[in-house]
């Protein structure tokens, strides 16, 4: 999302909590398709930005896939012929799986993507759990009233931990190294 008002980008991985900062200044964000909406390489390294904020949202791998996985339920979108989190998660996070649906599909493809590939040039990463004190900082830092954050698009499902097993943990842990790695998460 870019505010040219503020002179920030907002870069939004999917199933990372950003469709409730979108809401706040673009309020049918949760209904719309937001413009530049998970389309990242439009911002780097352009001029007309060099002087923009850019932030934006990592959450815990392990929950991110459980939400994701919830959210194409809700939608109805298709489960690629598995119909539990286990087997979908294998399918997947499997290099032919990810190969196939890149092209076809930019969602699918941000959506299991590795968060760190996809914040590169982001100064300031807020984390998904911290994210009303994350968003309050950027606010501060781009000089805004702070604004407390709705909660959009949420599932009702329990913790993500109940959704593993000691494989299914370990393939998060395989396929998300970085991101564990980079913003120190645990499972």
């Amino acid at each position: 999302m870019i505010n040219d008002e503020h002179k920030f980008i907002y870069i939004h991985p999917p199933k990372t909590g950003g469709t409730s900062t979108e809401k706040l200044f673009i309020s049918d964000a949760d209904k719309t398709d937001v413009p530049h909406k998970h389309k990242y390489s439009d911002f780097y390294n352009q001029g007309q930005y060099s002087d923009y904020y850019f932030f934006g949202t990592v959450r815990n791998p392990w929950d991110r896939m459980v939400s994701y996985y919830h959210w194409r339920l809700k939608k109805k979108l298709p489960m690629f012929g598995v119909e539990n989190f286990a087997d979908w998660l294998i399918f997947i996070t499997d290099p032919q799986t990810f190969s196939l649906y890149n092209e076809a599909n930019w969602h699918f493809t941000t959506a299991i993507d590795r968060q760190a590939k996809l914040l590169t040039y982001v100064g300031n990463i807020i984390k998904f759990e911290n994210f009303q004190e994350g968003f309050d900082k950027v606010c501060d830092d781009i000089g805004i009233p702070r604004m407390e954050l709705p909660h959009v698009n949420a599932s009702d499902r329990g913790s993500y931990r109940d959704y593993y097993n000691d494989h299914t943990e370990g393939i998060v842990a395989d396929y998300y190294a970085q991101d564990i790695d980079y913003y120190d998460y645990k499972f």
